[in-house]
């Protein structure tokens, strides 16, 4: 699946949520020098989203309806580009937002989680720096013989 063109340029304007575990030495998927070469134009970046990355993307909208129904908390603001107010290089784009709080939504093969992996909890953290929320919801589907949880 391709990803929109104005969304990738956008990304590559500044540090993201999913570049500061990478950034941090924290990520599974990207390193320190991965980020910086994508930014300053040495390595293509990743315009195509694998199976993984695409069955997430189609998933938060199913995940958003269930983190309502379950918590009774209201979605909004699916898949907003943010930017800080002030330091406009820092951006994110939220999966939701419920009142002051963003939300993170992940799909995972690994069994269930007794605590946040350090990478998304970076995320959520730059997500809230970004923001300016006040904390972060997690709605999780683990696929690997675990139910779904938010953390």
């Amino acid at each position: 699946m391709q990803r929109d063109a104005a969304w990738v340029n956008w990304r590559r304007g500044g540090i993201g949520g999913s570049d500061v575990a990478a950034i941090l030495g924290l990520s599974p998927w990207a390193s320190p020098y991965s980020v910086w070469a994508e930014k300053v134009g040495l390595i293509p970046g990743d315009d195509e989203t694998n199976e993984a990355q695409e069955f997430g993307l189609r998933a938060e909208p199913m995940l958003a309806q269930w983190f309502t129904d379950r918590t009774g908390l209201p979605v909004s603001g699916t898949q907003q580009q943010m930017s800080h107010p002030a330091r406009t290089w820092m951006r994110c784009t939220i999966d939701g937002r419920h009142d002051s709080a963003v939300i993170e939504f992940k799909t995972t093969t690994d069994p269930a989680w007794k605590t946040i992996p350090d990478y998304y909890q970076c995320q959520a953290q730059w997500n809230i720096a970004v923001t300016e929320a006040v904390g972060c919801w997690f709605g999780v589907l683990h696929m690997a013989g675990g139910r779904p949880r938010f953390h």
